[in-house]
């Protein structure tokens, strides 16, 4: 049970062949194989679904969702999986987790992640992978929802920025913060994405309207869609996963079209200028006063904040944090800043004229080989090879 998709889930609660607390108790079951979940609570699990039992409801109704520890959830700890919010428990749940909620939708727990986002790894690839939960709700501000999900072979979905709500998202880097999906198929990406998107009046950058319909997912027939493949090569394994896919693609009847993208060799460093700039600011308020963790041995307040600070992150959000202030202070701000977001003006602009060109732009998830092999449906080891 604990490896079938969400639509099947689905089906067999529709059907009454299963019921939410056995479905529940089915994956609690497999979350003493793994470490993936920082919070548990299975009591407090198999208490909401029994209350389901002998109800119906939509798609997501009692399969129980794992939850990235950077998104708020009430009377359950969220601490980013960071000493500096250790114990803290949020008084709301994240637009996205009410919504789950209220389509019957049992939160699991809180899954362990890269401190505050910061990184491109969160465990809820492996929980879905290992059996643990069904699917994943988790921050992605720098691939960690669709890394985490490829090094399994599994689906990691970013939403387009607005479509989901971040009202409750503790975010590092609010330009790229968004909440996303890891899920086993595709179809399961579309249900669980519709769930939570949509229009919320407590975020202001939601698309008012906006109500996602992905009905009819899984007889999608992409013949004669136009697919952009990348004049600029990737190289190495990546390049052979990414020729892979495109000779499936083409098989099913899509169109290659080849696009160019030159400025997109800048991204991982703008990405890293930009992220950290904001990061330096975001995280400002964690400082031993207002919010966050204290340092018990303080002699002035100058002291507090500079051991809370010192004490409470982890050496990468430190090392985010001072390349931020860096890169935002008068004598490096037009050398850095203002030529990174110059540099994302300049990849905007390139996607723009992509998309007048093509529907959708292939590229691969990652360079890694490990990650290519499973993407590509290869035998672990052949990327490598």
């Amino acid at each position: 049970m604990t490896q079938l998709t969400i639509s099947r889930l689905s089906h067999l609660l529709r059907t009454k062949e299963l019921k939410p607390s056995e479905v529940c108790a089915g994956f609690l079951s497999e979350t003493s194989k793994s470490d993936c979940f920082l919070h548990l609570d299975g009591d407090a699990l198999l208490e909401q679904a029994k209350a389901l039992d002998g109800q119906t409801g939509g798609p997501l109704f009692g399969i129980p969702a794992a939850v990235g520890d950077s998104i708020c959830t009430s009377g359950m700890p969220t601490t980013c999986a960071s000493k500096m919010l250790d114990g803290f428990r949020p008084p709301f749940d994240a637009t996205a987790v009410s919504r789950l909620k209220g389509q019957g939708a049992p939160v699991m727990g809180k899954v362990n992640m890269d401190e505050f986002g910061i990184g491109v790894w969160c465990a809820g690839g492996t929980a879905v992978a290992a059996g643990c939960a069904p699917y994943c709700i988790a921050s992605d501000a720098g691939g960690a929802a669709r890394l985490s999900a490829a090094s399994y072979g599994l689906v990691g979905y970013k939403p387009t920025y607005g479509a989901v709500s971040r009202h409750g998202l503790i975010s590092y880097a609010g330009m790229y913060d968004q909440i996303g999906t890891i899920t086993r198929t595709v179809s399961d990406a579309a249900l669980a994405a519709a769930a939570i998107a949509g229009h919320d009046p407590l975020d202001a950058v939601t698309r008012p309207g906006y109500a996602p319909d992905f009905s009819g997912i899984e007889d999608y027939n992409i013949k004669g869609k136009k697919i952009g493949l990348l004049k600029e090569e990737y190289g190495g394994d990546a390049q052979k996963a990414a020729e892979l896919a495109a000779d499936v693609l083409k098989t099913l009847g899509a169109e290659p079209v080849e696009v160019s993208l030159p400025s997109v060799q800048h991204s991982l460093a703008v990405h890293l200028i930009l992220s950290s700039a904001e990061a330096s600011s975001s995280l400002a308020k964690f400082d031993g006063v207002r919010f966050g963790f204290r340092a018990p041995d303080a002699l002035d307040i100058d002291d507090l904040y500079t051991k809370s600070r010192t004490q409470g992150f982890g050496a990468e959000v430190k090392r985010h944090i001072i390349l931020g202030i860096y890169v935002l202070s008068a004598d490096h701000y037009e050398q850095y800043y203002q030529k990174a977001r110059a540099a994302q003006a300049a990849v905007r602009t390139e996607f723009k004229a992509a998309f007048e060109r093509c529907g959708a732009i292939l590229t691969p998830v990652s360079r890694d080989a490990a990650v290519q092999a499973n993407v590509a449906g290869l035998p672990a080891g052949t990327a490598a090879r």
